[in-house]
């Protein structure tokens, strides 16, 4: 069972919504989605360090859910970790038409992770992001947007800029360990 946090309408394509925490077992078809409140999500977190893996672009909900269910378990984390897969709605119906759109989805998705990170995780030891392709750009508006600094933050084969930290995403920068 694997612990997301959905900014999803549906499982392909749609709209960003503010983020919910859900648990999902990748196992079990077709996939089902148990929300988890908030008050849950903050118990659960309190004093532990938080790890947050963002898919990249088109990828839809239940591929998400698998491939990051794996990577959490691959990650092999320690006990005092607690590992958060982000499922956005980065892809669409013609993903090679809708590129160019997308990165505003990533930017809204990395503001609504950080209002939630904001709101929900005070209580975290500390807060770590591993990201892939366009979702480094959620990472970095999630990281730009937090009242805390993030302890880590790995962007692999980002969507992004090469110079992006010095320019667009600086304070991101600044607000990472």
């Amino acid at each position: 069972m694997t612990r997301f946090l959905t900014l999803r309408t549906q499982d392909r394509a749609g709209s960003v919504q503010p983020p919910k925490a859900v648990d999902c077992d990748p196992a079990v078809q077709p996939l089902g989605y148990t929300e988890v409140s908030d008050d849950e999500v903050a118990r659960w977190i309190s004093g532990r360090d938080v790890v947050l893996a963002i898919h990249g672009f088109n990828v839809p909900r239940p591929h998400g859910v698998g491939s990051l269910s794996a990577l959490e378990s691959g990650l092999n984390l320690a006990p005092n970790y607690r590992f958060f897969g982000i499922l956005w709605p980065g892809d669409f119906w013609l993903p090679v038409v809708d590129y160019p759109w997308e990165a505003a989805h990533a930017v809204t998705s990395g503001r609504h992770i950080a209002a939630y990170c904001n709101r929900v995780f005070p209580g975290a030891n500390s807060i770590s992001f591993i990201s892939h392709s366009l979702g480094g750009r959620v990472l970095l508006e999630a990281i730009q947007n937090m009242d805390r600094r993030a302890a880590q933050v790995c962007i692999a084969a980002g969507a992004v800029d090469d110079n992006c930290l010095a320019g667009q995403y600086l304070q991101a920068a600044q607000n990472a360990g």
